[in-house]
Parts: C-alpha cells; structure tokens; sequence
C-alpha cells in the first residue's frame, strides 16, 4: 500500500475566509463549534453577510463530501467532519480547511478515518504552529500529510468494517448505560427498602419466634 501526500490525492485544499456576519441569510457558515466527529451541528451555523458574497469565489462554497478540518483553536484543531448536509451557498470560516476529493477515486469516510486515526491526532501537536491561544494546521502541513491509499475497492471495504465495529461499540455503549441506570434504580430501591425497615422484616420475624419460644421455657 502506497503512501501519498494530501496535495497529490485532493483537487482542492483551502482555508476558508473570515466573513461579515449578517443575523441570517442565504449564506451559512460553518465554523469550528459545527464541526464534530459524527457530522455537521447545525445548531451553531453563522450566517454571511449577502452584500459580501460576491468575494467568495464558486470554488469556495462547500460540495458534499468536502472534509472540515478544524485548524485553530486549543480544544478544536484536528477534528473534522464530511460535509453531508443540501444547503445551498453555505462557506468555511478562516478556522476551518477544505479538502475537496475526486470522489470516485478516494472515499471521503476512508480519508476521514485517517484522519480521527492515532496516526494523525497523536501528531496534532507536532502539526501545529504559533503560540497557545492562536495554534493552527498551516495548509502546507495538511498538504503534506502522508496517508496510505489502497484501491478504491479496498477503501470501501475498509470503511464498511470500520463503521460496523463502531456500530457494535455504540451498542455495547447502550447497553451499559442501560445497566448503569438499572444498577442506580435497584440502588435506590435497596437503600429506600433499607430505612423502611423491608431489608430486616425477615430478620426481625425470626427473632420474634426465638423469644416467643424463649419466653414459654
């Protein structure tokens, strides 16, 4: 399996711009808050400025199956997200990075994957540069980023066994935080039992027999 570089396998990598904010309009913006590992949270869309939308050019505005990278922000830099969601016109702010892939050669999830892998987010800090409050993923620095690319057959089925032992986690996540609730219910009603005198009845039966039996000796 061959190793590349971001800049050799993408037909575009860019920062995004710092836009002039409107209240709301037909221009959203995705920032860093929208950006998680399991999609876009539309909760924190922004809104550009329509008087300003003439300097974003076409290439700019986002395409389903571009990759966010969050590149700024202690907390924030390093995670991403592929852009599933219809919206029309909708932008990156200059904390996010576009990568724009000939999605018939290369999986967006697989490059994703890599992405969220060891292999990436143990190096976030090494990748980085500037000070503590104003880190960054410089665009040269994801350009060089060297990713192992199989076929384009083996990159699905890479892609369908991971998100199926992810699924399998997310399940076994379930049923513990079911048994985590069972556990605190039967807890509760332990200790309510305890202080109503339940846990003892038996106990205290017992010995009322005892001294009745005593008391004819």
């Amino acid at each position: 399996m061959g190793r590349k570089q971001f800049k050799d396998i993408t037909v575009y990598i860019q920062r995004g711009k710092s836009p002039k904010y409107a209240t709301h309009s037909n221009f959203p913006v995705i920032n860093q808050k929208c950006i998680r590992w399991r999609g876009i949270d539309l909760e924190f869309l922004k809104y550009l400025d329509p008087n300003e939308s003439h300097k974003w050019s076409q290439e700019r505005y986002l395409q389903t199956g571009d990759i966010l990278w969050n590149s700024t922000g202690t907390g924030t830099i390093g995670r991403a997200s592929i852009y599933k969601e219809n919206i029309k016109n909708a932008v990156a702010d200059s904390h996010v990075t576009i990568i724009r892939l000939p999605t018939h050669q290369i999986l967006p999830e697989y490059v994703l994957y890599f992405i969220m892998s060891p292999y990436v987010q143990k190096n976030i800090e090494s990748m980085q540069s500037g000070s503590t409050d104003q880190v960054e993923l410089g665009k040269t620095v994801i350009e060089e980023t060297k990713i192992p690319l199989p076929p384009f057959v083996e990159q699905k089925r890479i892609v369908a066994k991971i998100e199926e032992l992810f699924s399998e986690i997310d399940k076994g996540i379930e049923n513990l935080l079911k048994a985590q609730e069972l556990l605190k219910a039967y807890r509760q009603s332990l200790l309510k039992n305890a202080f109503e005198g339940k846990l003892t009845a038996e106990w205290r039966r017992k010995m009322q027999i005892s001294l009745k039996i005593m008391n004819k000796m």
